[in-house]
Order: C-alpha cells, then structure tokens, then sequence
C-alpha cells in the first residue's frame, strides 16, 4: 500500500508542476495581452476609442462600434475662423442610419448629386451633433466633407 501511495504522490507532484508552469505561461500572456490593450487605448487607434481623423482644422469624433438600432452620435467640431462651413455627405452612407436629430438645426440643408449638404456659420456653432441609429448590422464605411476636408470613417455594427 505504501509503494501505491508513493506513486500517487509522484504523479500528483508531476501535474502540479505541469500545471505551475501553465499558469506560468498564462499570466505571462494575459500580461502582455494587457499591455497591448493599455498601450493602444493610451495612443487612441484601437477599436473601442472614438476616431478623430484630420485633427488640424474640423474635428469628427465618431465611435467604430455601435448596436444595431441604438443610437450613438456623431460630433463635428468647426474651425470658427472659417466662417461659412459646409458638412457633406453621401447619400449611401446615410442611407444605411435613422437621423434622429441633429443639433444645433443647419441653416440649409440641400441634396446635390447624391450628396447631402448641411450649412452652418462656423462662427455660431462650433460643435454640431448628428444623433444617429444604424439600421442593420454589419461594416458602414464612408467619406464625407467638412467643409474641403475628407474624413473617411468607418462603423462595425452588431446586434
């Protein structure tokens, strides 16, 4: 019965330091798992930070993942030096979202070869918000103006 026990105890010892180093191996992975998570949070490129693409002049502020029929926003914040300030865009990229509001209200709104165009003095508002519902899921992609510049923005959209 002793040599029994003293097997068991072997093989007991054995998976325990199999399993030691396992977890070993695991903390090591989920360190740098969570590195890779801070650093890319920290910099502002990972999926879960608002994008905020041509920073030097208008800002769009907008989130990569939305749900499916919730709503979410998009920012636009104008250069007030720039006075008159034009936000275009496509009407396919629109298409694909319920405009729930938007504020403050363009002073014009216009449909010009498939693009929609709100008007806004840039010196009376300087932040403009669309509030937005996604009709259905999957990947949105679009580039829109501001005034003369192009943000290409982009939405994951899940259930």
């Amino acid at each position: 019965m002793a040599e029994n026990e003293t097997g068991i105890l072997k093989k007991l010892k054995d998976n325990l330091a199999v399993n030691r180093k396992i977890s070993q191996l695991l903390t090591m992975i989920f360190i740098l798992l969570a590195a890779v998570l801070i650093t890319s949070g920290v910099v502002g490129n990972d999926i879960f930070s608002p994008i905020k693409p041509n920073e030097n002049k208008h800002v769009v502020e907008s989130t990569h993942i939305l749900r499916n029929e919730r709503e979410t926003h998009l920012k636009f914040r104008l250069n007030k030096f720039e006075g008159v300030t034009q936000i275009t865009f496509p009407e396919n990229y629109l298409a694909h979202f319920n405009v729930n509001l938007i504020y403050p209200t363009p002073q014009h709104k216009q449909y010009i070869n498939g693009n929609i165009i709100y008007t806004y003095n840039a010196d009376d508002n300087e932040m403009v918000t669309f509030y937005i519902e996604p009709r259905k899921t999957g990947r949105i992609k679009g580039s829109l103006l501001v005034g003369d510049q192009s943000h290409t923005i982009s939405h994951l959209v899940y259930p």
